[in-house]
């Protein structure tokens, strides 16, 4: 799949222009401070690129849980990086002034795009008048681009559009897995399973195992007819054409909490009705561990364990697996990068995505909202 990138802007085509830049703001936070600055690194390069080549740029994002989030303390994380200014407002009528006196080589951030329900409305009127602050707009938020909102596909529609550095080596890295080199381990955990579903159906066929851990493992030993005690599942969910494929890796045996509070190993066909299974088991991870050590290629997603109630023992287990065996790793979630540590700048693992649902998305799809916006805009300028 191809899409423009900056790599495809000349030098000449960026010193006093405007560029819009779409960023993934949604950081943790805490005592006002960026806490976890995983995804505001990855965009680093963008930043560094227009900067240096005397743009100016306006970025945008957005912040939860609650729509008066502020993304003020991202701004002042970039501040120590590159001459950063903020305003705590994202209607274009009312920061126009102040990206008309942008310098070259400075950033301006606006408030949380979230802040106005046009933004997950996909509002037209919004996004032209976003669109107005601006030469050109890119995309650096894939985790982002799961979501028809009006900064992702709205934009691209009123302006030359580009996909940012990290957008573009999500694309490449994470489209290995489409035509992977063999043996390939596909790995899933967490909660969700319905979301996931759709990844186990797809990626059952093209691996040569897909290890279904955590809270999803529940829902298959229903369909077994095992008990679960009162263990998390899915209901509703149709595993008859899954249930018995060869290559479906099930867990042996898991921990579970029992009625008095101990943790303990049991076979994953004996839980008892007041068990509440929260991890893998030891034997489960041996299998998966000698899986692992023979993959070319191994995606991971999701933790193996409650990581919530502290049960991260066979998640960190499966990082150090993978990330001392001599196969391709591409792992991302959420969950499963707060499990395992933020990433630093030497990281364990060859690729890192940024997104969680953009990520299972575009495994699924082989696209998101967002890449089809970007193509769709660079087609009609074509």
């Amino acid at each position: 799949m191809t899409v423009s990138s900056l790599s495809d802007i000349k030098d000449a085509d960026v010193k006093g222009k405007t560029f819009l830049v779409r960023i993934d703001t949604n950081v943790s936070l805490e005592e006002g401070s960026v806490k976890s600055d995983f995804r505001l690194r990855a965009v680093l390069p963008t930043f560094e690129f227009l900067l240096e080549r005397g743009a100016r740029v306006v970025a945008v994002g957005h912040m939860e849980p609650s729509p008066e989030a502020s993304i003020e303390a991202v701004a002042e994380y970039y501040k120590k990086l590159f001459p950063t200014s903020f305003i705590k407002s994202c209607e274009p009528e009312h920061v126009r002034g102040h990206v008309d006196v942008l310098k070259n080589g400075e950033v301006l951030f606006l408030e949380n795009l979230r802040s106005l329900p046009y933004e997950k409305e996909n509002d037209e009127h919004f996004a032209r008048a976003l669109a107005s602050l601006a030469d050109v707009y890119v995309n650096e938020a894939f985790s982002v681009s799961h979501r028809a909102h009006a900064s992702v596909v709205g934009i691209p529609r009123h302006l030359p559009s580009f996909a940012g550095f990290c957008f573009e080596k999500e694309i490449r890295e994470l489209s290995f897995s489409f035509s992977p080199e063999r043996p390939f381990v596909f790995i899933l955990g967490g909660l969700k399973f319905k979301t996931k579903a759709p990844l186990i159906e797809k990626f059952i066929l093209r691996s040569d195992v897909v290890f279904v851990g955590g809270a999803l493992a529940n829902s298959f030993f229903k369909e077994k007819g095992w008990e679960i005690g009162v263990s998390a599942f899915d209901e509703g969910v149709d595993l008859s054409g899954l249930i018995e494929k060869k290559n479906l890796f099930l867990p042996v045996d898991v921990v579970v909490e029992n009625e008095g509070g101990a943790s303990v190993v049991v076979e994953a066909s004996g839980v008892s009705g007041s068990d509440n299974i929260v991890d893998i088991g030891p034997e489960t991870m041996k299998i998966l561990m000698e899986k692992i050590s023979s993959a070319q290629l191994v995606v991971w997603n999701g933790p193996m364990g409650n990581i919530e109630k502290g049960f991260t023992r066979y998640t960190h287990a499966v990082a150090e697996e993978v990330s001392r065996s001599k196969c391709y790793s591409i792992v991302g979630g959420g969950d499963t990068i707060a499990a395992v540590g933020d990433p630093g700048p030497d990281d364990r693992f060859s690729f890192i995505s940024t997104g969680g649902g953009a990520m299972l998305d575009f495994l699924v799809n082989e696209t998101l909202p967002g890449i089809d916006a970007l193509r769709k805009s660079q087609k009609d300028r074509s």
